[in-house]
């Protein structure tokens, strides 16, 4: 036992009116209801003990639509005291009693806590990542462009720049672009990142836009992919590289 330990179960057993030998870990889950007395009479607050040592408030609230009794939980016994336990409770005893359903309330904010952090992960996501999805792919179906490939989107070696006939000042456009989110690459930036390599040869700005058109095609194409990059169409898709360059 650590040495917060006697100290938080003393706190528990004064909030509670439990003993100290009802707040032991047991082998599986076990839920201590608490009296009316300590439980400022918030019905159905009880506290969980999990076989690892956790310690959680919980409720059951009754919904009176459906009868249904859900077990919800409402924090952490070790950080939160038995006051604030019992004043979120009785908020989703309110609740419940208002017709709200507080279950389907705790599942639709998780859902959206998902998928905000979601979001935000793909706003994080780099040109780089996409890039490596597509990579891998190309090296799945054996596809001859893949050592091409590595070339244009890895930081190359002077060996692999020579053996291929390129130069670091031709990679330069999409090297430089590597970090920059995804999310933040729009129509503008894609033309802007062909536009520079027109300039450093037709040729090599034909294979940067045929590759970066089919990269975006090939994280679109995949439902999980595309979530996780949190794009919906191709900057790419709409470009040709101009006959003057």
């Amino acid at each position: 036992m650590s040495v917060e330990q006697p100290a938080l179960m003393r706190r528990l057993a004064h909030e509670t009116g439990l003993s100290l030998a009802d707040l032991q870990p047991a082998a599986t889950t076990v839920r201590r209801y608490i009296d009316k007395e300590h439980s400022g009479g918030v019905a159905g607050l009880h506290l969980v003990l999990s076989p690892g040592g956790g310690l959680a408030w919980s409720v059951r609230v009754t919904n009176p639509a459906t009868g249904e009794r859900p077990r919800l939980r409402v924090g952490d016994a070790k950080t939160m005291l038995i006051e604030t336990a019992i004043e979120r409770a009785r908020k989703l005893h309110d609740a419940a009693d208002a017709g709200d359903d507080p279950k389907a309330q705790r599942l639709a904010d998780k859902r959206k806590a998902k998928e905000a952090e979601a979001a935000r992960k793909a706003a994080r996501r780099t040109v780089r990542e996409l890039l490596d999805v597509y990579l891998a792919k190309q090296k799945r179906l054996r596809r001859p462009s893949v050592v091409l490939l590595d070339a244009f989107y890895s930081e190359p070696s002077a060996e692999t720049l020579t053996s291929k006939g390129v130069t670091r000042v031709q990679l330069k456009p999409v090297l430089a672009m590597l970090g920059k989110p995804v999310a933040d690459v729009d129509d503008r930036a894609a033309q802007a990142l062909i536009r520079k390599y027109e300039a450093r040869g037709l040729s090599l700005a034909q294979h940067a836009l045929t590759h970066m058109r089919a990269a975006y095609n090939v994280v679109l194409k995949d439902a999980t992919e595309r979530a996780s990059f949190g794009i919906e169409r191709n900057p790419f898709a709409g470009l040709a590289v101009s006959e003057r360059a």
